[in-house]
């Protein structure tokens, strides 16, 4: 069964979604989807021989979002549309002037992040270890790519 995220944690980590995707501003809702009459009602083009969207099931992969620095780690079904795939280009235009919803999501707000960056510490410097916002638990990572062990069996 198909569910909407909880919160921007769970969203970022279990859908894997990368910063450069979306930054928790919003999402677009397609309750159902319009049949062949009434994209025609909307002056849309739609082949004589078009029998709806055609959508791809699959579970989420695992990533390393390299503007936040932090291992995503997927593992949530997801759906994905190719809107460039022929059959599909019929609704993407119904698709663009959908109302984009406000997650209102509190936690993981990266706003304008646009670029995290990194010093190295100095020889023999200690800092205490932080969690970013929105983050209330560490992944153990490994010097390769900062991913945990399990990820690369």
């Amino acid at each position: 069964m198909l569910r909407m995220a909880k919160n921007g944690r769970e969203w970022r980590e279990r859908w894997a979604v990368l910063h450069s995707w979306n930054k928790n501003r919003g999402f677009i809702e397609l309750p159902r989807i319009p049949t062949g009459d009434e994209l025609r009602s909307m002056n849309i083009l739609v082949p004589p021989d078009w029998e709806g969207l055609r959508v791809w099931s699959g579970q989420v992969s695992s990533q390393y979002d390299e503007q936040l620095g932090r291992y995503l780690e997927g593992g949530e079904t997801q759906l994905f549309i190719d809107f460039k795939h022929p059959h599909n280009a019929v609704i993407f235009e119904y698709v663009r002037g959908l109302k984009t919803m406000p997650t209102r999501w509190s936690d993981v707000n990266f706003g304008t992040v646009d670029r995290a960056s990194v010093m190295p510490m100095e020889e023999g410097e200690t800092a205490p270890k932080t969690v970013p916002q929105g983050y209330t638990t560490r992944i153990p990572a490994i010097a390769r790519n900062a991913v945990p062990d399990n990820a690369h069996q």
